[in-house]
């Protein structure tokens, strides 16, 4: 469930991109984990679940990097 509400959010971020540009990642924090969301290409995503103590800076580095090397 969580991946589905996941890519739903991602969507309606996507449909305000002509208003507010293109979507880098999301970070939804709840009291029991954080999770990223960062797009792989137009019609994939990359969903990371970890503690709410996590390193966000570096989960995002480190994703974006693999990200590009494909």
């Amino acid at each position: 469930m969580s991946l589905f509400y996941a890519g739903q959010r991602w969507d309606t971020r996507t449909h305000l991109t002509h208003r507010i540009g293109k979507a880098k990642y999301s970070i939804p924090e709840y009291e029991k984990v954080k999770q990223f969301t960062l797009p792989v290409d137009n019609k994939h995503l990359l969903l990371i679940s970890t503690e709410t103590n996590a390193n966000s800076d570096k989960i995002i580095e480190n994703a974006s990097k693999l990200i590009k090397q494909g």
